[in-house]
């Protein structure tokens, strides 16, 4: 039987051999001894046979996250400098996304939100590095053939000279609503009027909003921390408008009607809006920033916008404290008005 120990790592095995034409290699995922490696191989040929003669359809190999990390530090270990490094910020995103993640289930949207976290606490070039990790990763899963494409590629970098938090303009949220799709003007909807991560808004259930205090009770959040959120007149009609919609008593609140499953992936859908809206340099993770941007500039104390976008520090809360252009420019027109007229 063509299967061997790993080179890489001496508690793995791997498998090894053609048939009919057909090279295939690859991990014995869950086997610790040559029988059990050498029972995973034959199960693999006889897959291969059955795909070969048309009575099943070959299917791509489904790996967990955890799984994906592990080919990777491996390879790391072996080729990079940098092993120690890459394996403490592997340890940071599977904190953030679990282990038991299938690489297939994640998608840019969430990748650009973990990005956009770090950025309360480092540097847009320590981002930059974590954004490379992750595409590392991802780059193995794609030449071990787990999966067809790595989604960070879509995941712009930062700019590592000045980070500008970026809001979204009134004019510019005109537009964006006249382009919005059906079905994602519910999600910005919440997005504006909550300051909410996209995670926490694609997950959140029936279960978490209480109408009768009006209140969002988010358990499950980044931080691990819960927290309360009020429900606004607009917001309130939204979550009963969809409730009333909800025939199927999903658990979720945001269901796409086609699949009757909670959406996974808006990426797409919101990055074609943002085109035809003329809308440029901006990411789902910004009407976050617009949020707190609006609510620092109504001189909103910023213990409550802290408590209310779940930040660990008031340092995080502190970064949207900056003045707006129009104040800028009412600033501007005083010192004009103030000079001595000739």
């Amino acid at each position: 039987m063509a299967v061997f120990r790993d080179k890489r790592c001496n508690n793995k095995w791997r498998f090894s051999f053609s048939q009919e034409g057909v090279k295939k290699q690859g991990t014995c995922f869950g086997c610790f001894t040559k029988a059990e490696a050498e029972q995973y191989e034959r199960d693999v040929r006889t897959k291969l046979s059955l795909c070969l003669r048309g009575y099943i359809k070959e299917e791509k190999p489904k790996i967990s996250l955890g799984q994906a990390c592990n080919i990777y530090l491996n390879y790391s270990e072996t080729h990079n400098r940098s092993y120690k490094t890459d394996k403490s910020r592997v340890t940071k995103i599977l904190k953030t996304f679990k282990s038991s993640t299938l690489i297939n289930d994640i998608q840019p949207l969430q990748i650009e939100e973990f990005l956009y976290d770090l950025l309360e606490t480092h540097k847009p070039a320590t981002a930059n590095r974590y954004r490379a990790c992750f595409s590392g990763i991802f780059k193995l899963a794609v030449n071990n053939k787990y999966i067809d494409y790595n989604p960070v590629k879509a995941v712009a970098k930062f700019k590592e000279d000045n980070y500008i938090i970026r809001y979204l303009t009134d004019i510019e949220e005109k537009r964006l609503f006249k382009q919005l799709p059906d079905y994602l003007k519910p999600i910005v909807t919440c997005a504006l009027c909550t300051g909410m991560r996209c995670g926490e808004i694609l997950n959140l259930k029936w279960t978490n909003i209480n109408f009768d205090l009006n209140i969002i009770d988010l358990t499950v959040t980044k931080n691990n921390s819960p927290r309360r959120i009020p429900i606004s007149n607009r917001l309130f009609k939204v979550f009963k408008k969809l409730y009333k919609e909800n025939t199927n008593k999903n658990e979720f609140v945001f269901v796409n009607k086609n699949t009757n499953d909670r959406y996974k992936d808006i990426y797409q859908g919101f990055k074609n809006t943002l085109s035809r809206a003329n809308i440029e340099n901006f990411r789902f993770h910004d009407l976050r920033h617009t949020a707190a941007t609006r609510m620092v500039a109504k001189k909103m104390d910023l213990i409550v916008v802290k408590e209310i976008l779940g930040h660990k520090t008031i340092q995080t809360t502190m970064r949207y404290a900056h003045p707006l252009e129009e104040l800028k420019i009412k600033a501007i027109n005083i010192l004009d008005k103030s000079m001595h007229k000739e």
